[in-house]
């Protein structure tokens, strides 16, 4: 799933992102604006029942609504350049 700020500029370089990994675990990026700003967090499964993680889907929630918190919910890191 991706969530787009379509209020901030440049235009589709302000977004969150969220991957479902072959062991049903979460990885989740996201971007504002330029590369080297460009981030990733790993969430692990937690549950045997199948379904998003509720702090996924919150930070996800928390980016989109331009909420406090959302940064400091998951263990951000600098995604490589590639």
């Amino acid at each position: 799933m991706i969530l787009e700020r379509l209020d901030l500029e440049p235009v589709d370089q302000h977004y969150i992102q969220v991957y479902l990994n072959d062991d049903l675990s979460y990885q989740v990026e996201y971007r504002e604006g330029s590369a080297d700003k460009h981030y990733q967090a790993h969430v692990p499964r937690l549950h045997e029942v199948f379904g998003p993680e509720e702090s996924t889907a919150k930070v996800m929630m928390d980016w989109a609504h331009d909420r406090q918190g959302w940064r400091e919910a998951l263990p951000w890191t600098p995604m490589p350049f590639q």
